[in-house]
């Protein structure tokens, strides 16, 4: 797919109840909507202006790139990917944001209106929009929001990324605080779904290769329960549900090897496709 397939994805947003909704389309949007949409929840990207990283004559820092890479392609083939995944990215520009119910309400400066039940925030120094959810939330001197390790803030499904959770402003870094922050957003949504702590925070979404052994269900089954928290009244019910639940999640990423050896050739081509003059 091209970056002009990519422009094709971008539908109308209006009134779209989406769960998760990133504002931000830089190294830390894009990395952050990757992690939300392989685990399956509807995300876009409201991304308009100039990133950051585009103010970058060329990328010469990123692991991967040893003779660099211009920050246009770059952010090209980070769109790709994010479609790839099943998320839209959109050229809008956040005028505020609300939330008048479990849900919040996100307007643009044309009048496009979005009802996300998550919001993860992850422009650089434009953050005023962030006010008209709460005066104080955005501090304007530092262009930074309060927030936990996981970019969780204090508004209930509201997590901030890269320069506004005061990462350092460098690419990789925010591309990785916007994947701390996707991962954040997805393990409180499997601990509202009713994973315990300890089997939330270990979630991961690679591929694997096809198991050959008949215990390692047995085996995730003795992990579970053994990871069952003693100080809280934890069903067999549930504990039931978590384990069929990561042995679903489990096998659902399982990719035999032919599958396998044809991913890597397509990502070859995706990547050769945006490379070539």
């Amino acid at each position: 797919m091209t970056a002009t397939d990519s422009e094709r994805h971008s539908t109308d947003s209006t009134d779209h109840d989406y769960d998760v909704l990133v504002v931000g389309g830089g190294a830390a949007g894009l990395s952050a909507a990757i992690f939300t949409a392989r685990f399956g929840l509807e995300t876009a990207i409201f991304a308009c202006g100039r990133s950051a990283i585009s103010r970058c004559a060329h990328l010469e820092n990123y692991l991967g790139f040893p003779g660099g890479i211009d920050p246009s392609t770059f952010l090209e083939l980070g769109r790709e990917q994010v479609t790839h995944e099943g998320a839209t990215v959109h050229s809008e520009m956040v005028d505020a944001i609300e939330k008048p119910d479990q849900r919040f309400r996100v307007e643009t400066i044309d009048g496009t209106v979005a009802r996300p039940r998550y919001v993860i925030a992850a422009t650089v120094i434009d953050g005023d929009y962030l006010e008209s959810l709460d005066p104080a939330l955005y501090d304007e001197d530092t262009h930074t929001v309060d927030c936990d390790e996981g970019g969780r803030t204090e508004v209930d499904g509201l997590y901030v990324a890269g320069r506004l959770a005061d990462a350092t402003h460098q690419a990789i870094i925010c591309a990785g605080d916007g994947a701390e922050a996707g991962h954040t957003l997805v393990t409180d949504v499997l601990r509202r779904r009713g994973y315990w702590d300890e089997i939330a925070r270990q979630y991961t979404d690679w591929v694997v290769r096809e198991r050959r052994d008949d215990d390692w269900v047995s085996r995730v089954e003795s992990w579970i329960r053994e990871s069952v928290p003693d100080d809280d009244a934890v069903s067999e019910e549930r504990i039931q549900w978590v384990i069929d639940d990561v042995v679903e999640r489990f096998e659902n990423r399982e990719i035999t090897e032919s599958e396998r050896r044809e991913r890597v050739e397509r990502g070859r081509d995706l990547v050769t496709a945006h490379l070539e003059p």
